[in-house]
């Protein structure tokens, strides 16, 4: 599923990720996804994407006893 500005909801992203992660055994999760744009002006989708997804994320890794790896980048500081 690709998440746009018209169809983003964390609920449904959460429940997306233990959609497709049922009965996987996961040995860690690397977390690469965010937008780094300084142009991006939606705060909305920013806030969906930068913060809610990534939140969703770790609580289903802490959950499951997951490692997660959260990369970043020197885009993100400017």
């Amino acid at each position: 599923m690709k998440w746009t500005k018209a169809n983003w909801n964390a609920d449904e992203y959460k429940n997306y990720l233990y959609k497709i992660t049922k009965g996987m055994e996961l040995e860690s999760v690397v977390h690469f996804g965010a937008i780094a744009s300084t142009s991006f002006i939606d705060k909305q989708i920013l806030y969906g994407f930068n913060v809610e997804a990534v939140q969703v994320i770790a609580d289903f890794c802490a959950l499951r006893n997951t490692p997660l790896i959260f990369t970043s980048s020197a885009a993100v500081y400017g």
